[in-house]
């Protein structure tokens, strides 16, 4: 489910974020613009792991578990958490391989953003 949130707001959002703290102006609005609210239900997936992602999510909300596959089985396993003001997705476009999945903990809030718009 997506919720309207004014572009200030996300901009503002984004820039309390540590990796995008030095971003200009110009570049977040750009990624404000392109995002989106998006609510999650504890359990519900956001990234599954394993896979290449298209898009980038901060936490605005409530805390997601991060998952990676076994290396040599199909199970995943717990790496991490995490809370508001974390970025997600965004390795895996670094990478240009899959990295983690990421599951609501409890009901979540996150802005998505197109992960194409960091590279313009």
């Amino acid at each position: 489910m997506t919720v309207p949130v004014a572009e200030l707001d996300r901009q503002a959002a984004l820039r309390t974020v540590r990796e995008l703290s030095d971003a200009s102006d110009q570049s977040l609005r750009a990624l404000a613009e392109a995002s989106e609210v998006i609510d999650l239900r504890q359990g519900q997936t956001l990234l599954r792991a394993g896979s290449l992602e298209s898009h980038g999510f901060v936490v605005l909300e409530g805390a997601l578990r991060l998952l990676a596959k076994e290396p040599f089985g199909p199970d995943l396993f717990s790496v991490g958490r995490a809370e508001a003001g974390s970025l997600l997705g965004v390795v895996g476009l670094l990478r240009q391989a899959p990295c983690e999945g990421a599951i609501a903990r409890r009901p979540s809030r996150v802005l998505g953003f197109p992960l194409k718009v960091l590279l313009e």
